[in-house]
């Protein structure tokens, strides 16, 4: 009974610095890739991590521990941003501001001009279209229907070309 108290207390505390320590060794790295993928990819690895301090939430400390994974370019803006940022939904949004939301003009150009990169699978080209298509705000499902053509492997595109008069939406494709 004693022991089901002691862990109620602690949990009723929240995390303990150790706790945020900790983080600190799970957290990868992540440079300032001017990837978006790259910047997604970490972000989300940091969500689930968060999801576990939920009582007792220390922004200072789980900022402190997310932060020390950052080298380069993230450093770099860390350095100069840090101090200004005390919770985590500022950190989420000049995250997202900085890496993820790159500029229309740059994800557009980058829309007009991906393809399929010999040796990669559709499903990956797909996977870096759909981030595009997001950072880009692109729901029209015509338009994505004409850069996935336009971008993946020409035997492919041209198979889908035939069939377009019966793809209604990007899915219908997959």
């Amino acid at each position: 009974m004693t022991d089901i108290k002691n862990e109620n207390a602690t949990h009723q505390r929240g995390p303990s610095p150790a706790d945020y320590m900790n983080l600190m060794n799970k957290i990868p790295n992540y440079s300032g890739s001017r990837d978006v993928n790259k910047a997604e990819i970490w972000l989300k690895t940091v969500k689930s991590y968060k999801g576990f301090f939920t009582t007792n939430f220390n922004h200072e400390m789980f900022l402190t521990a997310i932060t020390n994974s950052f080298t380069d370019r993230a450093e770099d803006w860390w350095d100069t941003v840090g101090e200004t940022i005390t919770t985590w939904e500022e950190f989420l949004s000049k995250f997202k501001s900085k890496f993820i939301q790159p500029t229309v003009g740059e994800t557009w150009r980058k829309l007009r001009s991906i393809e399929q990169e010999y040796g990669k699978t559709v499903e990956h080209f797909t996977s870096e279209l759909n981030v595009l298509f997001k950072a880009a705000g692109v729901k029209d499902e015509e338009m994505k229907i004409s850069l996935f053509i336009s971008g993946v492997n020409s035997d492919i595109g041209f198979e889908l070309e035939k069939k377009r008069m019966n793809l209604r939406t990007y899915e219908d494709m997959k």
